[in-house]
């Protein structure tokens, strides 16, 4: 999912092509993580919750929904291996709609409720939605710990990634 903003930003699973960037420049960049690992990243959009993909909060062998226990999340920081602030995870909400069936994409959006509220800095703020929809060509920011070659199986980024894109109809 790319997720529209004022600072033109959003996440996807892969990264190629792109720059390394801080969480400066993109604050709301969130890194979930299950168990200790890398899972998916997330926006901040307040100080209680972070919007992800349901495929991230989901498991793809039984569908069900992992517990909260099992996630925390890393956010100011520009490395998943250290750095930012740790926050646990209370309660992890799909979409109803969402279903591992074809379209998969159709309804991939959760939220992801912190234990504690996110103290907001310099580089940990919620993300500014935009007023008005992107028009096809405006240009935007994809940003994450994605992938950084196109085969599934390449080595994820360890520092956060960015790239422009153009918006397409």
């Amino acid at each position: 999912a790319i997720f529209f903003s004022k600072f033109g930003n959003g996440e996807e699973f892969r990264i190629i092509g792109g720059r390394k960037a801080t969480t400066l420049e993109f604050p709301y960049q969130v890194e979930l993580e299950m168990t200790y690992m890398h899972m998916c990243g997330g926006s901040i959009i307040s100080n209680n919750f972070i919007l992800t993909a349901a495929h991230c909060v989901k498991s793809v062998e039984n569908y069900k929904k992992y517990p909260a226990t099992v996630f925390r999340l890393r956010v100011g920081a520009d490395s998943t291996s250290k750095g930012g602030t740790i926050y646990n995870v209370e309660e992890v909400i799909c979409h109803e709609k969402y279903r591992e069936e074809v379209p998969k994409d159709e309804y991939d959006i959760a939220l992801v409720k912190t234990t504690e509220p996110i103290k907001f800095t310099d580089n940990i703020k919620p993300i500014e939605l935009v007023s008005k929809e992107p028009s096809e060509g405006d240009m935007a920011y994809v940003t994450g710990y994605g992938r950084e070659q196109i085969m599934r199986s390449g080595m994820l980024a360890n520092h956060l990634m960015a790239v422009e894109l153009p918006v397409v109809g």
